[in-house]
Parts: C-alpha cells; structure tokens; sequence
C-alpha cells in the first residue's frame, strides 16, 4: 500500500496518472485449488487497493486476458469482474485466449471484452496480441473501433 500510494502521489506531481494491473492466475499458479500467490487477481482486492490508497489518481488498467483466465482458474464471472472496478478503469490491455493461459491471441468481434468496449469511452485501449501481421493487427483495430462506434 504505502509503494502504491507513493507512485500514485509520484505521478500525481507529474501529471501521469498510476494504473495498476491485473494479475493473472493460470491454472498451473493454484495451490490446492486456490490463489495463495498472486495480488490483484481478482476484483475485491483492486477495489480494496483503491479504497485503502484513497488517491484519485490511481486507476486500473485491466488485462482482459488476464481477466478471462483468472476467471476460468478462480471460478468467477468476467463481466462481473469488469462491472465491479469499472468506477477506476482507465485503460484496457485487449488480447484473446482459450481460458486457459494468457497467449495474446487476437480477437475478432466474437471476442467477450468486444461488447464493454463501448462503456469505456474514455479508457486508453491496447492491442496486446503478439507476433501479428499488419493485416490481424488492422482487424483488432476494427473491431476496437465498431465497439465502440455503436
């Protein structure tokens, strides 16, 4: 808390806002069925952090790939997860998976993030899919501007 709340006031005093991420819990990661290891996976803890820091300049950039695979590995509701910190979603990291581990695929229309786009006007997006071609990259960017658009 008292790092967190730092780099908060640190960004503060430079006009950057402090985003903090999800974490991702893969199923690999659970021990004896649970989370023992890994902050910030799940949404209580975000909203405890911003409760606790208590600075308006911190926010939440949320991973929706890291969102999707805790959700499977932790038993949880994506969309819940997403509605529940969306009062300090600033920015969203948008890649696909199977739910299984965070891979960075590419998403098309069908993707579940695709539909809350569009409640988040403001937030920063990032297409984090790795090794694409300028033509898939083009096509995430698409579909980032169709949710968006209606």
């Amino acid at each position: 808390m008292e790092s967190v709340r730092h780099l908060a006031a640190y960004g503060a005093g430079r006009g950057v806002r402090f985003l903090v991420e999800n974490n991702v819990v893969a199923p690999f990661n659970l021990a004896r069925g649970g989370n023992r290891w890994l902050l910030m996976a799940e949404a209580g803890e975000l909203l405890r952090l911003a409760r606790d820091v208590a600075s308006a300049n911190l926010g939440f950039l949320v991973d929706v790939g890291h969102v999707n695979v805790s959700a499977r590995s932790l038993g949880f509701d994506r969309r819940a997860f997403v509605e529940a910190v969306a009062g300090h979603v600033a920015a969203f990291h948008l890649s696909d998976n199977d739910g299984a581990a965070d891979d960075n695929r590419p998403f098309d229309t069908a993707a579940w993030f695709v539909p809350l786009l569009r409640e988040f006007p403001g937030a920063a997006v990032v297409i984090e899919a790795y090794r694409l071609e300028l033509a898939q990259i083009r096509a995430c960017a698409a579909v980032v501007e169709a949710a968006r658009a209606r």
